[in-house]
């Protein structure tokens, strides 16, 4: 069964990290940014919340190549699992909530068994669930609150 997601119009602010600051004191908070307005052909912001209370795969730091191939699988396995029911919204929504973050410079050199002793312990990645978002389209001056069908109204 196919589930569907849910849309909110918000009101549009040019300034993404204005709309930010209202949930950037939230677990979890993330934001990426286009660059807009300081860039021009910046066009989605996506700003995130309170991620999901589910484990979203991870890598040691200590992985070897094929376990840092594998990880990939992994994500892909996980976003399957999670969000593989729910419907794409339309071409102009990029980000319906799943897994976002970074991953680090670092991660490629344990897929090409480089040797990162000169930098242990640093993160390889910071992966999170998420099941909304609130989406900036800086092209058709529009903010969406979008949720997966999984988040229950407050």
């Amino acid at each position: 069964m196919v589930a569907s997601v849910h849309l909110e119009e918000i009101p549009y602010r040019p300034d993404s990290a204005e709309l930010f600051e209202t949930i950037r004191e939230l677990p979890g908070a993330a934001m990426l940014d286009s660059s807009y307005p300081s860039n021009a052909c910046g066009r989605y912001d996506i700003l995130v919340a309170q991620p999901a209370e589910v484990e979203v795969p991870a890598l040691p730091t200590t992985a070897n190549e094929q376990r840092s191939a594998a990880f990939f699988d992994d994500l892909r396995r996980f976003h399957r699992q999670h969000y593989g029911t729910i419907a794409p919204v339309a071409q102009e929504i990029p980000f319906c909530g799943g897994i976002l973050g970074g991953v680090g410079y670092d991660l490629g050199n344990q897929l090409h068994s480089i040797d990162k002793s000169a930098m242990p312990g640093s993160p390889n990645h910071c992966l999170r669930a998420y099941d909304w978002c609130l989406l900036q389209d800086h092209l058709l001056q529009r903010a969406v609150l979008v949720t997966l069908p999984q988040v229950t109204p407050a």
